[in-house]
């Protein structure tokens, strides 16, 4: 036994003695490459394109100041009054004319979808939500559950607000909340 036990000793000691390391392998240095050739394009000239003067306008024909009238006295003769200088233009032709204001469209980013289209996204998934809302037994609920409960319906009142006001994308946000808490309630 003890030979045994000094053999299992002696021979893994021996199997080290005799092991030798390995050199490490010697390899020649990367060789990087040039860089490529750069081709700087010149800058656009910054000159401003030349422009020709334009003459002055002509100066818009201002109307005399009103002058006070006064009450000739009771016992002169009826005197007539001299006739005031009337512009020889209609004050209309002499605003510039203002093309008609459009209203401009809301920004909308490209996937979100306007009017009539928007409005029944939202309400399908509303409608979504509330069916999955009216399939969970809310009696059964534990407190923080009836609280998401509550709050789910919230936001699907909510969202029908915004659709009242035309605000299409809040409204979407609000009904989207609204039906993942609806999803998470029902375990789906």
């Amino acid at each position: 036994m003890k030979r045994a036990l000094l053999l299992l000793v002696v021979l893994p000691a021996v199997a080290c003695a005799s092991a030798k390391a390995k050199a490490p392998e010697v390899r020649p240095p990367l060789t990087v490459p040039a860089p490529p050739p750069r081709v700087i394009e010149p800058l656009p000239s910054t000159e401003a394109p030349s422009l020709e003067p334009v003459g002055d306008l002509p100066a818009a024909p201002t109307p005399p100041a009103p002058r006070p009238r006064q009450q000739p006295p009771r016992d002169q003769a009826k005197v007539e009054p001299k006739p005031e200088n009337k512009l020889e233009t209609p004050p209309e032709a002499i605003a510039p004319a203002t093309p008609a204001a459009t209203p401009v469209p809301p920004l909308r980013t490209g996937n979100t979808a306007d009017g009539p289209e928007a409005v029944k996204q939202v309400r399908d998934v509303m409608d979504r939500a509330n069916r999955m809302l009216l399939s969970i037994d809310y009696r059964n609920l534990g407190n923080e559950r009836k609280a998401n409960y509550d709050s789910a319906k919230s936001f699907i009142k909510q969202a029908e607000e915004a659709l009242k006001t035309g605000n299409s994308v809040y409204a979407k946000s609000l009904a989207d909340n609204a039906e993942r808490i609806a999803r998470e309630l029902g375990g789906k």
